[in-house]
């Protein structure tokens, strides 16, 4: 009997031995390598799939860690050609979050229609209104109601839904009352501000306006203030206004002519060059040359006139005279050229 016992096994480890080792070296040939990191990742996913695939086994619906992990996902995009198993124990690699979310056992649809809910209630009242049993289409209405809303009044609406469960009011009644309560404050609300930006557009408005009628008053009150004091002292009585102004007109008189003495003078300076230009010229024809000299001269002529029958006191015969010198002086030396 013992001899049995120390044979037989011995007679059954050779195949067992080289079954394990044939297993052994095809599970060496199949793995691949990772790395720490990678692996630690990957039991992570593992995890948080398990909590997918418990929650769909569960209920149809989603949980609220189950909504953030496919949250997580669309935002990061790690899901993509990373190796999962799905709902039926299959290994896939999705490569959209559309196939995500049908190898999870979702469709697209309603886990967007939950990633919607969670980025307009936010996880408090999200996991409120998942206790409170609100249906698909009683969650629409609260996110379109509170769509923008402050963390404030998502904590009253909620309350609010509360407290007509707990007192046995209906719920779906309480659901649109507050709902329609919360339109109709957004449509107030709406039209307050357009009042409120037309009420501001209108203060801006009235503000530039009164500006610019600042602007002419004061300009008006200025010249009639500078009016007024020339008035004053023109009509007053006491010698030291009149021979202020006296000495204010003379003073005021006397830079008017020189402004335009200087205007004049530029004016000749201008009609100057001009004939030289012409007289430059190479292609101006005698004719041309000679009425430069004509027109320039009448011009001078008709200037010395208009001054001289105005009264101004001018010698035109000393100012336009050219010095050629002492007479007696040219005509000896010209006495002198003859006799040589």
């Amino acid at each position: 009997m013992s001899a049995i016992e120390t044979t037989a096994p011995t007679t059954l480890e050779a195949p067992v031995a080289t079954s394990a080792a044939a297993e052994l070296a095809l599970a060496r040939t199949d793995t691949v390598a990772v790395s720490e990191a990678d692996y630690a990742e990957s039991l992570r996913m593992a995890e948080e799939i398990g909590k997918v695939k418990m929650a769909q086994a569960i209920s149809s619906g989603l949980s609220l860690s189950v909504i953030r992990w496919f949250a997580a996902m669309k935002e990061s995009g790690s899901y993509k050609r990373a190796p999962i198993m799905n709902f039926r124990g299959e290994l896939f690699r999705p490569k959209t979050f559309e196939e995500l979310c049908e190898g999870m056992g979702f469709s697209r649809s309603t886990v967007h229609e939950n990633l919607q809910n969670f980025a307009t209630l936010g996880e408090r009242c999200l996991a409120e209104a998942q206790e409170l049993g609100l249906k698909v289409r009683d969650m629409r209405k609260v996110r379109k109601a509170l769509k923008d809303a402050p963390e404030e009044t998502k904590q009253e609406v909620f309350a609010a839904l509360r407290g007509a469960k707990d007192s046995s009011e209906d719920l779906k009644t309480a659901l649109d009352v507050v709902c329609a309560q919360l339109a109709a404050a957004k449509t107030e609300t709406k039209k307050l501000t357009s009042q409120a930006e037309k009420l501001k557009k209108a203060e801006e408005d009235l503000r530039k306006d009164y500006d610019a009628r600042g602007k002419v008053l004061d300009a008006r009150t200025a010249q009639y203030e500078e009016l007024n004091e020339k008035y004053i002292r023109a009509t007053s009585p006491h010698p030291s206004d009149r021979e202020a102004q006296k000495i204010l007109r003379n003073k005021t008189s006397r830079e008017e002519l020189d402004k335009k003495c200087g205007d004049a003078l530029l004016a000749v300076a201008q009609l100057a060059a001009h004939g030289a230009a012409m007289l430059a010229d190479e292609e101006m024809e005698e004719d041309t040359l000679s009425y430069v000299h004509q027109r320039i001269s009448l011009a001078v002529k008709s200037m010395a006139a208009s001054i001289l029958d105005n009264g101004i006191d001018v010698d035109l015969s000393a100012e336009f005279s050219v010095d050629f010198g002492d007479a007696g002086e040219g005509e000896a030396a010209d006495a002198g050229t003859d006799n040589e």
